[in-house]
Order: C-alpha cells, then structure tokens, then sequence
C-alpha cells in the first residue's frame, strides 16, 4: 500500500499505472527522455544533433557467462563488453567516441568557440580512470570519397610517421580503426593529413587547404563537447596529439602550444609513461618527440622532464624501438643540459652514456654506407630498419648539441664535429622512407647552426 506524503518537497506527479515501456531509441533511454521512435532518426536525436541508436533486443546481463577473454563493465547507463588486456594497464584507453556521452551537455552540437585553441585545462578533468570500450560493430560511421582518401593518405603517410619507433603501428592501425567509430578522432585525422598535402609541392594548396580547416573547426568543436563530459572518453589525448601535429604543420605557436599542453596534463594526470602500453604508450612517445622538437626550435629546456619518462636502458637483443627511443631519453638529457642552466646532468657522464648507446648497437642498426663520394664528401646509407635511419641521424645531433657550445670551443672537437654532421647528410640524402625523412627534418635543421657557431 502506497503512503503519501503531502509534506515531502520532493514529490512529483505519479506515473501512469501499470508496467513501464521497453521500447524506444536507445540513446533517448539513456537520456531518460520520451521517444517518439521515428524512423531513421527519432525527434530528440534529430533536433540535438545525436547519434540515433536503436536499442538491442539482447540486454547482457553483469552475470551472464561470457567467454574467458572478456567481462562485462557496468556503467551508469549500459552494459559494455570490455576486452580483458594480458597485463594490467591503462595502455588500451583510446576506445569510445563523442557521440556515446548522451547527455545534453556533452551532445555534439554546441556552438563555435571564440578561439581555435582549447585551453589546458579544459583536457584535464578531475575523472574517473579510463575504460577499454570496443564499440559495437553497428556504431561504424558512414565515409565518402574524401574522408576515404584522407583516411587513405594518413595511412600510407603520416601515420608511418608517427609510428617511425612503434613497432605495433599503433597509429596505422588501432588508431585508425578506432577513427571509423569516433567522429573526433576521423575529424582529427582528416584536418592533419589535410593539411599536410595543403603543403606538399604539387600545388594542391588552394584544394587542401579549405577542407584542413573545415575539419579542424570540426574536430575542435567535438573535442570541447568530448572533454565537457562528466565520464572519461579517452580520445581525447590522441585528439589532442592529432591537433598539436596540425597545429605544428600550420605553424600556429599559441594553438599547438595549448593541445600540447593539455595533453602533456592528460598524461601527466593519467600516470602515462614509456612502461604503459598500447595506444598509451603510443601517444607518450610521439609527445616525447614534439617536446624535444619544440624545446630545440625554442632553444629552451623541455617542460617534461626526462626523469619522469620511466625509460629504461635497453639490454642485449633489444628491439629497435627500445633503443631508439632509449636514445631520445639521452638528447632530452643533452637539451636540457645546453638550455637549462640549472641542469645537474654532467656532460661527461652524458657523453659517456651517449657513446655507450652507440656501441651497443648492431652494424646494422648504424647502416651500411654504399656508392661512391660525392664532392661534398657524403655517402649514401643503407638501413634495414626504417626506424635505425631515424635514431643514427638524432644520435648524431646529439653528439652535435654535447660539443658545439660556445664555451666548449675546442679545435680537437671541431673535425669531430663535422664527421657528425656529415653523417646527418649522407643519411639525408639516402633511399630512406619519408617517415625517417620526416624525422630528420630537426637533426638536418639544427646541426648546421651549430656546426657554424663550433666554428
């Protein structure tokens, strides 16, 4: 028998008798909202710009038997099958996608900001840990010819790049896989490689370059309605990475400082470094990289120290990725060391270390020099390993940065000096991919400076 309470403040109307409905718009349940169940798209879904997904008829329940590679993850509002990792981790946390937060707030269609930069601290809610969601195969986001053939081009391109010390290619692959169910992630992709075939010498500019902004804005948009969310989606971290490398192709200094900001918090908050896995680990290394590029163009000491990248020294047999990226720990060392002045890294010690490096590698990590000299004394190189040709061109500029100083000035290091250098060269100048090509764009730019000011 029902008792009512005349007195309570918190009394609303009564609900109509008898069982609930079990129908209706599986997003519209979500939002606790009546649905009209128009067909494609319901009403609610319509007028706020949401993804209109029709409910399953099999509810999974937190004690149905599953099979022993997965679990089911309770949320707020739905169930979601969760694929157990081998190890424990929050490698595996670029999962989900704009459009699975429901609520009002979060929904994608909020206004154009005032400024194209995010600010920090807008990437670095106080929320709870990440989830490993595989979206369900009815989420894929429907593609047309130019989304296809940036996504196409990022592939082949771009994201050989990013993975230039990733043996997973997790940029080739997860994230790009994971791009076809987020709309921010396939905004991202598509706003970077636009924008870098805006700058390619085919003349593509004035074609490229409208479709990179459109989707930037794009990708903004969603990447600000992403992080409003009171739930975790953790693409917001590669979106972040994705933003910051357009913004560095477009040379936009307070844009690509702001992402790069925001998602240096996000993996400082996240607890992110070289010992997670996955798509983490991922994002972690190419974040190490810019920070070590800017910090050389802004010959400035670099904002994540290199002490709380968890790098360990590789041992015997160690992959290529291991000790290439081994290697960047030891040049963040030697730029803080030259634009910190109160950097406690012993050069010697550095140098040491830096030659250490060096002799641990295989002949063939450091390449095999073919061909003929040419007038200015180079000589092309061969690499097995895409990632070799990239690591020897940052190990010689390193050797570079620890003996070019001025008050180093040393005529014994001079011809030293420039036997580096022109290994810089010759490596240029080989038949290697455009992913190391690309990477040797900071080594190439910097060791003529500074061979200049040893002089």
């Amino acid at each position: 028998m029902e008792i009512e309470r005349p007195n309570s403040p918190d009394k609303g109307p009564k609900r109509r008798s008898g069982p609930r409905r079990k129908t209706g718009i599986f997003t519209c349940k979500s939002r606790h909202t009546r649905c009209d169940e128009k067909k494609p798209v319901c009403s609610n879904c319509e007028r706020l710009g949401l993804q209109c997904r029709a409910s399953e008829f099999i509810a999974y329940s937190a004690w149905s038997s599953v099979d022993s590679n997965q679990r089911v993850v309770q949320s707020k509002n739905v169930v979601l099958m969760e694929t157990t990792p081998s190890t424990s981790s929050t490698s595996q946390t670029d999962a989900g996608n704009a459009s699975s937060c429901v609520s009002p707030e979060c929904s994608p269609g909020v206004p154009t900001p005032s400024s194209t930069s995010l600010p920090s601290s807008q990437l670095t809610p106080a929320l709870s840990p990440p989830v490993n969601v595989k979206p369900p195969p009815s989420a894929l986001l429907p593609l047309n010819g130019e989304k296809a053939y940036l996504l196409n081009a990022y592939r082949m391109g771009m994201a050989k790049w990013m993975d230039i010390f990733d043996p997973d290619d997790t940029y080739e692959t997860e994230i790009l896989r994971r791009a076809l169910y987020s709309e921010l992630l396939l905004r991202c992709i598509c706003a970077f490689t636009a924008k870098q075939l805006s700058q390619l010498a085919s003349g593509d500019r004035d074609v490229w370059q409208p479709v990179a902004s459109r989707y930037y804005l794009e990708a903004l948009n969603r990447l600000i309605s992403e992080v409003s969310c009171p739930e975790m989606h953790s693409d917001a971290l590669t979106a972040a990475m994705l933003l910051s490398s357009y913004e560095h192709l477009a040379a936009s200094d307070a844009s690509h400082r702001s992402h790069y900001q925001g998602a240096l918090n996000l993996i400082r908050s996240r607890g992110i470094s070289a010992n997670s896995d996955g798509i983490d680990r991922a994002n972690f290394f190419v974040l190490v990289r810019h920070e070590i590029s800017v910090a050389l163009a802004n010959e400035s000491p670099l904002q994540f120290d290199p002490r709380d990248w968890n790098v360990t020294r590789p041992g015997i047999g160690a992959s290529e990725d291991q000790v290439s990226n081994y290697l960047m720990l030891l040049a963040g060392n030697a730029v803080n060391l030259v634009f910190d002045s109160s950097s406690t890294v012993d050069r010697q010690s550095l140098l040491d270390s830096v030659e250490d490096w060096y002799n641990n590698t295989s002949a063939t990590f450091r390449g095999i020099t073919y061909g003929e000299v040419n007038a200015e004394g180079l000589t092309k190189v061969f690499f097995a390993v895409t990632a070799a040709a990239a690591a020897m061109m940052w190990y010689h500029l390193t050797y570079i940065l620890l003996l070019a100083e001025p008050r180093l000035s040393n005529p014994d290091n001079d011809s030293v000096i420039q036997e580096h250098a022109n290994r810089i060269l010759s490596i240029g100048i080989s038949d290697i991919s455009d992913a190391a090509l690309a990477f040797s764009i900071m080594p190439i730019y910097f060791e003529i400076p500074l061979v200049h000011v040893a002089r």
